[in-house]
């Protein structure tokens, strides 16, 4: 239909692309030559980084032609079998969705998204081309007619195929298969003619990625719905979800992989700075899905994308900062723990300050030892200023450095360094806190310097003290509980009337006994957990951590009502805490109030949005609510943040044998070593006699006996009289797995027996 040339514009001295519509066309079609000025009137209205821009257009000696930018790159299209790093797909898709969504806004359809119509310019970013066949959703009439397919059938939304209507969802339909080519190599519905692949676009089940990139699949899924409503609406839908892949992409094949016998470190005490850097993957949890227990999870170091993952056109708040790790220059290089606790203490106190948002503890610390750029930082953690320092301890003396810069430039907005005994640490905090608040131009909330100063102030041997019991405290493994809760004992024995000290010791207690089988020595140190715990809070009535502490034994203990006193006690007083989000959350579907429950983990992922669990339990309750797309999109933000989280694998098979696709659940249960899992699939397949048997062989052979694994196998296999007697052997055992079955959606049928209602009974839970 036309040739293009390159030329040189000689009034500007610069080359461009000169669209020439070739003469036979023009003779021989009018309405070509009318499409062809249609879709230069419509790119030239059209000003944005990712579409080619216009820059003129019009008819010379009978030929009309489109002058527009030359991209050198070429186009996305790849050979036959080449393969894209998911990385790089991503970009590509992201660009296009940002410019299909100011076309889309705009009342444009392109109606012909294709890797050939996709350029790269030098610096690697994509570009759409080629309005030729796009039509105005308002105002100008169209040049095709309603019942027409016009497309590339490889690439045409089933709306389009079927001459319907469309709007801008049919450009991410296409999008979505341009996506799945990037991806393979391979385009997903193939055929001798175009009839042949149209048929399929209509019918065909959306295609499956391989197992390793399955993270990616729940974003296909919603690109290539078959239903537009039922599609993702928007392409800065897209842009938001593709940035919530990227994050932490690059940097994921570096990530700490934590043993998987280290399970259920407490959430509670992941908030505090001083913790190792990794994800705990739940032993329990690999062994059966329900078995993670967001008390105790030991957080990992997030990597972060080392290139800005942001939602464009959106600024974030101009008082929000993020307090990076403190770097720890000391000579031998073992204050690690009292950098961070001084970052951390910076943290909280900041976050005192009225119109200051300060970003989750979590999502700052994921960045620690990391070559990212204030820009890069910024624009992950959406802030507009960033906090970093440094701290050096020599004998008696203590050197802090800090910078405080702005994002949006790079400029410091503010620096200095203090010189001074070790015994000044807190005045050091308290100076560095009231020059940010000066620098950001904010005012301390009324009371709050009263505050700190009446606040309890240990020596600072004492406070050092505290910072290593902590960090020991972060570690997942018994001999690390025993260092915490000797250090933690000397602690407060130095200093009785330290608060927080005591509120670490309740966990440290519960902790170091929490496996043990003796059941005397369970009881007695869950007494002095509880003890300690009490001390806490009559102490410092208005300490958060200390309610957080309380609540856990309170739960461990089935006082369901006392615990949720004290989680909500320390919301009140810690409403930006994602960790005790999470521990509220968790403890709210624990009563079956999944609505409260879901607005408490919704909150607890935008405060702190690189802290995976409590966007893994959102998941996990979605789930239980029945909403299995908004569950998938949830898990694929734990994958993209964090590869290594444990049950994210797991938590996809659940959803897809909840969705009756037991094929695809069976796969995934089979290469994470879900044995019981693995059964039930099968039992779903309609191999319901051998994976009964199979049950029976493995509940006799194995040697761990998981009884809550068991019982969940054999509820949905509709055994209910073994079902219910592993639920015994749970009760027996006081297994915190109990804690799920008001919600998890696997036991659905065993929910109307009369021994389902009785067990809720002895357990102290809500029937409804």
């Amino acid at each position: 239909m036309a040739v293009v040339y390159l030329a040189v514009q000689n009034s500007l001295g610069r080359e461009v692309a000169i669209k020439i519509l070739s003469p036979a066309s023009s003779r021989d079609n009018s309405m070509a030559s009318e499409r062809f000025l249609h879709e230069a009137r419509i790119a030239a209205a059209l000003h944005h980084p990712h579409i080619v821009p216009i820059h003129d257009f019009g008819v010379h000696d009978g030929y009309a032609y489109i002058a527009m930018e030359y991209v050198p790159g070429g186009t996305v299209a790849p050979l036959p079998g080449e393969r894209l790093e998911p990385a790089a797909a991503l970009r590509i898709v992201r660009d296009i969705a940002g410019a299909l969504d100011y076309a889309h806004t705009r009342g444009i359809v392109h109606r012909d998204i294709k890797p050939e119509n996709i350029l790269r310019r030098t610096d690697g970013a994509a570009m759409l081309s080629d309005f030729g066949i796009a039509r105005l959703i308002h105002g100008e009439s169209v040049l095709t007619t309603e019942g027409t397919s016009v497309g590339t059938p490889h690439y045409m939304s089933p709306e389009q195929l079927r001459g319907e209507k469309v709007d801008g969802r049919t450009d991410l339909y296409s999008l979505g298969i341009v996506l799945w080519q990037l991806l393979t190599g391979d385009l997903p519905y193939v055929g001798s003619d175009g009839w042949s692949i149209g048929t399929q676009h209509l019918n065909a089940d959306i295609p499956r990625l391989p197992v390793t990139m399955a993270h990616l699949q729940g974003l296909v899924d919603a690109m290539l719905a078959k239903s537009a409503d039922a599609r993702v609406q928007s392409g800065a839908e897209i842009v938001h979800r593709v940035d919530l892949l990227l994050t932490a992409l690059a940097g994921a094949a570096t990530m700490v992989e934590t043993p998987s016998h280290q399970s259920h470190q407490d959430a509670f005490w992941s908030r505090w700075p001083v913790i190792a850097v990794a994800l705990v993957v739940c032993a329990a949890l690999v062994l059966m899905l329900f078995n993670w227990n967001p008390y105790r999870t030991n957080i990992a170091a997030v990597q972060p994308e080392t290139k800005p993952a942001v939602v464009p056109f959106v600024a974030p708040a101009s008082k929000s900062i993020a307090v990076l790790a403190f770097e720890d220059l000391s000579e031998a290089h073992d204050q690690g723990y009292f950098a961070d606790g001084m970052s951390e203490e910076l943290s909280n106190r900041l976050s005192q300050v009225a119109g200051l948002h300060v970003a989750g503890r979590s999502s700052s610390l994921s960045f620690k030892g990391k070559n990212a750029t204030i820009a890069q930082i910024g624009h992950t953690l959406d802030v507009a200023q960033v906090l970093e320092g440094s701290v050096r301890k020599d004998g008696d003396r203590l050197r802090i450095s800090v910078q405080l810069s702005n994002v949006a430039d790079g400029y410091q907005l503010w620096s200095q360094s203090y010189d001074r005994k070790l015994t000044d640490v807190f005045a050091v905090q308290e100076d560095i806190a009231a020059a940010v608040v000066e620098a950001l131009k904010l005012k301390l909330m009324s009371g709050t310097a009263a505050a700190n100063t009446q606040h309890h102030v240990p020596p600072f041997e004492v406070y050092d003290l505290f910072l290593l019991g902590t960090q020991a405290l972060g570690r997942s493994d018994v001999a690390s509980y025993k260092v915490a809760v000797d250090t933690l004992r000397k602690t407060v024995a130095m200093d009785p009337d330290y608060a927080e000290a005591w509120s670490r010791l309740a966990m440290a207690e519960s902790f170091v006994v929490e496996d043990s089988h003796d059941s005397k020595a369970k009881a007695d140190g869950d007494r002095r957990a509880m003890a300690a715990a009490e001390r806490a809070i009559a102490l410092d009535a208005n300490l958060g951590d200390a309610y957080a502490a309380r609540g856990y034994l309170r739960a461990i203990d089935w006082n369901w009502n006392g615990a949720l006193s004290d989680m909500s006690r320390s919301i009140e007083l810690t409403p930006e805490d994602a960790r005790n989000l999470l521990r509220y959350g968790y403890l709210l579907s624990t009563m079956n109030r999944l609505p409260e429950a879901r607005a408490a983990l919704e909150k607890g992922c935008h405060a702190d949005p690189l802290f995976t669990p409590v966007c893994y339990w959102l998941s996990r309750v979605k789930t239980a609510q029945g909403d299995y797309d908004g569950a998938r999109q949830s898990i694929e933000h734990v994958i993209a943040t964090n590869p290594q989280f444990g049950g994210t694998k797991i938590q996809l098979g659940v959803i897809s044998l909840l969705q009756g696709d037991a094929k695809s659940a069976h796969s995934i249960f089979a290469t994470t070593g879900q044995d019981y899992l693995r059964l039930m699939a099968e039992f779903s397949m309609g191999q319901t006699a051998s994976a009964e048997q199979s049950l029976a062989t493995k509940v006799a052979d194995d040697k761990n006996v998981d009884p809550y694994s068991i019982a969940v196998a054999y509820a949905w296999m509709g055994d209910r009289d073994h079902a219910f007697y592993w639920m015994d052997r749970c009760v027996a055992e006081r297994s915190v797995n109990l804690q799920t079955i008001t919600y998890n959606p696997l036991l659905r049928g065993i929910r109307d027996d009369p021994r389902y209602a009785a067990l809720l009974t002895r357990l102290k839970l809500p029937s409804k």
